[in-house]
């Protein structure tokens, strides 16, 4: 088997390198699923996906499994590859070769690589006797298996560019003229030595001065024209892409974002610059070099087809000799890629934690670090510059010997009157113009490569499903005096996963508080991220009224509701804005008021800009408590029929969450309320209190219904709450 037979799959995402080892495995075989499918399978999160969730996925897309831990020599006599194998404690790749002391990787991260038995050994193991490998083995139903899978090609995208078709149209015009006018170049320099210096006419020559002037202001100007145009339609296009881009992905589950680290966001936004270069490149690129490759070739064999024929062989030669280093270089990109991240991460480390490595002394290890991750940059540019060196010595080369023959040639027909001397000197100024096209080609095959990643990369979330798809129906208004019915309902975040919430049965009253205590990890939070309908593929159901939650418009039912979670943030902007979030016209009565309700007053006169006061990046420079004074007062402003409070006090000093806790005792009488809380003094004045353990309702009653029963309550209220008195 050679190494090119061999598949790779480059991996979408950091943490994709699980399901995209299933993709290899799987292509090898056969079949080839989509990245999408197999990551929705592998329940995948920002810490990737185990050996465990990959021998489930791998059983259920028809794959034979046996997950073992072994050495080197068993690996090499009794296990059928490919396989996959944990690498380096943190990444999966595929193992589908070993011969002659040497081990064949496709790695997801890198590409085709290939390891001497040590390196690989040392990648594997680690310092331990024995690898951990996933042995996969096709059953029947491997290939009986189908994925329904969605259409994703450049036409979805080629549509932003018909808004500028008329644009793009003058553009190419203009650049046949362009070509139109090169083309008259070689005839002047023939008629310039053929004519002019051949009949030593003076004015002759001046003339085609003349017009060698004008014409050249005329192909820069054009040109300048175009670029404009170009820059135009590439800005316009790009900013269409991107919009549609950050609205589909505003319109996704939170679970998208669970699963997904902000740099895979970032990437793909970037991914939509490479898509745009791309279709305005083949779109006229195309055409263009295409055209002037053609009309160039054809004066070319006009002139002399022994130079047409140097040409082609040499030109031949050359592409073939830079697709060679093709592989090895995208390999050494993907590598830089990875060890500049790592890099990037080492100087992010010491910028965002200068306190702890100061306060354990750790700023020589961290230096350390950082110049260890240098020193892979290091080692990789030296390989990266000797790959460039050996390409660029064989391109000089052919390059170099293909001129020397096209000049022999050609003044070997000078000579023997086939061409005249003005004939040659233009068929060198031809050669250099066709040298553009060919360059523009390899350039263009590079770029389909990358955009070709990049479209996959953005068409995972495209396809995702939005928010109001997940819906049973979108048109149902929220009712008034709502009374929500919670019927045996049951969740888990994947399908492989066990149930974080089990048969919960709750009815929670208009206008009553209802607060949620237990242990972490109960199921607390994530009930009532259900109730915010941020986790909508529960089992079971919910009724507001009569009518059932899934049916309610989703939007109309957040407006109605305000939320303090754990992980609420607040803006890069002022307190004002971080309190009434949009440009809406402000209530001065009702902003005055949730400042008195939250005790906010005092911080924002402290400030020299007072509630025009930037708070900062995320709320540094605030404490826990002032940040979460300002996401309650952002709640409150709301005036919603429901809140929603996840430990929304507990950040708070004892005064101030006293003081908070009685005044929304007082306004929030009518409004229905569901409290997150492990302090005694938030719960006990709740309608009723219900008390989860392991996802199940295990108690439900009143502070002192519960507390009599001396049973899960009661022992909260020793070993977490706060016990007054």
């Amino acid at each position: 088997m050679k190494i090119k037979s061999f598949p790779f799959f480059k991996q979408l995402d950091a943490m994709d390198c699980g399901p995209a080892s299933l993709k290899i495995i799987s292509k090898y075989y056969g079949k080839d699923f989509s990245m999408k499918y197999l990551r929705d399978k592998c329940n995948i999160t920002k810490e990737g996906v185990s050996m465990k969730d990959l021998s489930k996925v791998s059983e259920e897309i028809g794959f034979r499994n046996l997950p073992l831990k072994l050495g080197y020599e068993d690996l090499l006599t009794k296990i059928t590859l490919p396989c996959i194998i944990h690498w380096n404690y943190s990444h999966f790749v595929v193992l589908y070769k070993i011969k002659n002391n040497k081990v064949y990787i496709s790695d997801p991260q890198i590409g085709l690589v290939k390891y001497s038995v040590e390196d690989f050994q040392f990648g594997w193991k680690k310092n331990n006797e024995k690898g951990v490998i996933l042995v996969l083995e096709p059953s029947p139903t491997f290939y009986e298996n189908e994925e329904i899978k969605t259409k994703g090609s450049f036409n979805n995208y080629i549509r932003y560019l018909k808004p500028h078709y008329s644009l793009l149209w003058q553009v190419l015009v203009g650049m046949i003229l362009g070509i139109a006018i090169s083309l008259i170049f070689p005839f002047i320099t023939q008629s310039i030595v053929d004519i002019g210096i051949e009949t030593k006419d003076f004015d002759f020559i001046h003339l085609l001065l003349i017009a060698t002037i004008i014409l050249t202001l005329s192909s820069v100007f054009s040109e300048f024209v175009q670029k404009r145009m170009l820059l135009y339609v590439a800005d316009k296009v790009n900013i269409s892409m991107v919009s549609d881009f950050i609205k589909k992905t505003l319109q996704l589950p939170v679970t998208f974002y669970e699963r997904k680290m902000t740099s895979d966001i970032l990437n793909r936004i970037n991914d939509h610059n490479r898509i745009q270069i791309f279709i305005l490149n083949s779109f006229l690129g195309i055409v263009i070099s295409g055209l002037s490759f053609i009309v160039y070739a054809i004066i070319l064999v006009y002139y002399n087809l022994n130079l047409f024929l140097i040409f082609i062989i040499g030109t031949v030669l050359y592409v073939i000799w830079i697709l060679l280093f093709l592989k090895k270089r995208r390999v050494l990109d993907f590598k830089f890629f990875d060890s500049n991240i790592a890099n990037q991460n080492e100087i992010i480390q010491i910028a965002d934690n200068s306190t702890e490595i100061k306060v354990n002394n750790l700023q020589q290890k961290k230096r350390w670090d950082w110049e260890l991750s240098r020193l892979d940059i290091y080692d990789l540019n030296i390989k990266m510059l000797n790959l460039t060196q050996t390409q660029n010595t064989g391109t000089t080369i052919i390059d170099k010997l293909k001129n020397v023959f096209i000049t022999f040639f050609a003044a070997k027909a000078v000579i023997n009157g086939e061409m005249s001397l003005g004939m040659m000197l233009s068929a060198q100024y031809i050669i250099g113009q066709m040298n553009g096209p060919v360059s523009q080609l390899i350039g263009l095959i590079q770029s389909y490569q990358d955009a070709k990643i990049s479209l996959e990369r953005v068409n995972e979330v495209v396809y995702e499903e939005e928010e109001e798809m997940v819906s049973e129906g979108i048109e149902m208004d929220v009712p008034k005096n709502a009374v929500l019915k919670i019927n045996n309902l049951s969740f888990k975040y994947h399908i492989n996963d066990s149930y974080v919430l089990k048969n919960i049965d709750l009815e929670i009253p208009q206008g009553k508080m209802i607060a949620i205590v237990g242990q972490s990890g109960s199921g607390k939070t994530t009930l009532m991220k259900i109730l915010l309908r941020l986790y909508q593929d529960y089992e079971g159901e919910i009724f507001v009224n009569n009518i059932n939650f899934k049916s309610i418009n989703i939007h109309r039912w957040r407006s109605k509701s305000g939320a303090v979670l754990q992980e609420g943030k607040i803006l890069d902007d002022t307190i004002l804005k971080n309190i009434i979030l949009d440009d809406e016209e402000i209530d001065i009565d009702k902003l005055t008021e949730v400042i008195r309700l939250t005790n906010l007053g005092d911080f924002i006169n402290q400030t020299n800009q007072k509630i025009y006061t930037i708070v900062g990046r995320g709320g540094v420079g605030i404490s826990g408590g002032q940040k979460q004074r300002i996401l309650i007062a952002r709640a409150l402003y709301k005036n919603p029929d429901f809140l929603f409070f996840d430990e929304a006090t507990n950040s708070l000093d004892t005064k101030n969450e006293n003081e908070i806790t009685q005044n929304l005792n007082n306004t929030l009488k009518g409004k229905t309320t569901v409290v997150i809380a492990h302090r005694l003094s938030t719960v006990k004045s709740a309608d009723l209190i219900v008390v989860l353990d392991k996802g199940e309702i295990v108690e439900k009653g009143t502070h002192n219904q519960l507390l009599n029963l001396k049973g899960f309550y009661f022992n909260l209220i020793n070993n977490q709450l706060e016990l007054e008195g």
